[in-house]
């Protein structure tokens, strides 16, 4: 339910100005304690700020425990699967 309303509010603000996209600099660090006292832990949003590429500037970025733990799997997963290519490699 939590989710649906955090949900809801990113949806409304975006709605609420044409002019201006909404993102997650938008969300105060506030916002983001509040909606994370309210979900359980593989749901709890966890933000960064990392350097886009090709830009020097820096963007919030929230995932969440299970996004961030789903993405290792799938690294872990091509790099094991590039690692059995490269030495099955005939060198060719």
């Amino acid at each position: 339910m939590r989710t649906i309303v955090f949900s809801l509010f990113l949806l409304l603000a975006g709605c609420a100005s044409e002019s201006k996209r909404v993102t997650m600099d938008d969300v105060s660090d506030t916002d983001v304690e509040r909606y994370n006292e309210s979900v359980s832990t593989p749901q709890k949003l966890i933000c960064t700020r990392e350097v886009q590429v090709g830009s020097h500037f820096t963007k919030k970025v929230c995932r969440t425990q299970a996004q961030i733990e789903a993405a290792k799997r799938q690294v872990d997963e091509i790099l094991r699967n590039t690692g059995a290519d490269a030495t099955n490699s005939d060198g060719g």
